[in-house]
Order: structure tokens, then C-alpha cells, then sequence
């Protein structure tokens, strides 16, 4: 007799589509290779790798740390990298099922709560590249922050994440190809019992009244939050399914880095 739990899922990794989408018809690959390459953009014309580097210096020495290894060079990766990373989680077949082989959804496709595991691996990939600790979380809190426009992950009942999630996220059958594409290495799984803990970290980072540095990470997030949009919007510009509010919101980034001398 078959191992029913095995036996569904590997049923379920058959129903799931040769490469992740991020959207209908959109490569998830394209989408992280264009919003990191709207973000650099975007930090270049502001500048955004000196104003960072000089604001959490001066927020780190307000809280106490030094940090050996802080400056524009590492801000301009630390930019990067969480914008190639931001949407890593929605790679997981719990997302990818719902999408045909071609990206058409099968039925109505739904990334809820792709932001934690895509935070988690975005911390990992910065611990691993040898970013310091406080910088790592930092980067990880704006991609876990990167969709709170729509929900608060700090207000989450992990009884629900449970029910939804019970086993986490599963993005073995991506992961070697995201981590050639992305030149970053990209975790098989992503356990209920990472997200929890991750969760808890998070809290007692952000709520921690010593860390004067955390609100920086709004500066990471601002510029992420552009380019996830800009690149979205110009996928589904081609097959029409863009909003006018989207669009909209789009003409507004556009228009506000072309004055700010950005070439997007």
C-alpha cells in the first residue's frame, strides 16, 4: 500500500508547472531579474545607497553597534538583493499548483503569505553572503514588510498560518533553477516551525526600543516596493489585464523618477 502522504505529494508536484510564475503568464524569474533591475535604478538616481549608509551609521552608533563591514558598496548589495529575493516564496508549489504549464491559472491564483518564506530566504541568503546581522534583518523585515499594504504579518494567528500551511512551503522542485538564475542559493523548504521562529525573532527585532536603527529599513523598502509594482505593471500592460488604478499607481512611479533623474 502506498504512503498516502507521499503518494499526494508527489501527485501534487506533478500538477505544478515546469517554471514558477509570479503572475498570469509572467516568469517569476523575469519578475525578481526586472524589479532588482528597476530598484538599482531607482538607487542610483536617489542616491539611496549614500542616504542609507550615512543614516544607519548614524543609528547604529546610536544603538551601541559597530558594524565593521558598512558602506555604500554594501548598501547598494544589500538593495539588490533583497528586491532579486522579495518574491522568492511565491516559487512554492502551494502557489504553483494553481498555475497550467503555460501560466494560465487553473483557478484563482493566490501568493497569501509569500512574503515569510520569502523573507526567510532572504535572510539566509544575506547571512550567507556575509552581511552582519543587523544589516541582514533589515533587509529580511522589508521584504516581510513589502505587502503590508495589504496585511500586517506581526498580526498573523499562527493557528490560521497552521491550518493553511501545515507543512510550509515547498520549493524543491524550483530550487536548483532559481539558484543558477538567481546566482543566490535558494532553500529546498521552508518548515512551519522556520516561520514561527522567524516570526518571533522579527518581533523582538522590531519592538526592541535599544535597535534605534530598525525605521531604516523603510528606506530599503521604498524603492522595493516601486520597482515590484513597475515591473509587475509592465508584464500585464502586453495582455491587458492591468487595472486603471495599477496603471495609475505605475504612472505615478514613472513620473516621480524621471524628475528624481532616475532612468526607468
Amino acid at each position: 500500500m502506498r504512503n498516502s502522504a507521499l503518494w499526494g505529494s508527489i501527485m501534487e508536484i506533478r500538477n505544478i508547472p515546469r517554471i514558477p510564475y509570479a503572475y498570469e503568464k509572467h516568469p517569476l524569474i523575469d519578475h525578481l531579474l526586472g524589479t532588482a533591475r528597476v530598484v538599482q535604478q531607482i538607487v542610483k538616481g536617489y542616491k539611496l545607497d549614500t542616504v542609507a549608509t550615512y543614516r544607519l551609521k548614524i543609528c547604529f552608533k546610536r544603538s551601541g553597534i559597530m558594524a565593521s563591514r558598512l558602506d555604500r558598496e554594501i548598501m547598494r548589495e544589500l538593495f539588490y538583493y533583497t528586491s532579486l529575493i522579495h518574491d522568492i516564496g511565491k516559487a512554492a508549489i502551494e502557489y504553483q499548483k494553481a498555475f497550467s504549464e503555460d501560466g494560465i491559472p487553473k483557478r484563482h491564483a493566490n501568493f497569501y503569505l509569500h512574503e515569510i518564506p520569502s523573507a526567510i530566504i532572504c535572510y539566509k541568503a544575506l547571512v550567507n553572503r556575509g552581511f552582519e546581522e543587523e544589516i541582514s534583518r533589515l533587509g529580511a523585515l522589508a521584504v516581510l514588510m513589502h505587502m503590508s499594504a495589504a496585511r500586517n504579518p506581526f498580526f498573523l494567528n499562527f493557528a490560521e498560518v497552521k491550518k493553511r500551511f501545515p507543512r510550509g512551503w515547498n520549493l524543491k522542485p524550483y530550487s536548483e533553477t532559481l539558484t543558477q538564475a538567481l546566482k543566490v542559493r535558494i532553500v529546498d523548504r521552508i518548515s512551519f516551525l522556520d516561520a514561527r521562529e522567524f516570526m518571533e525573532l522579527m518581533k523582538i527585532f522590531v519592538s526592541d526600543i535599544n535597535n534605534k536603527f530598525v525605521k531604516i529599513y523603510s528606506i530599503i523598502l521604498s524603492p522595493l516596493i516601486a520597482g515590484d509594482n513597475i515591473d509587475a505593471s509592465r508584464a500585464r500592460l502586453s495582455d491587458g489585464s492591468i487595472s486603471p488604478s495599477r496603471r495609475k499607481l505605475m504612472d505615478e512611479f514613472l513620473k516621480i523618477f524621471k524628475i528624481s533623474g532616475g532612468e526607468i
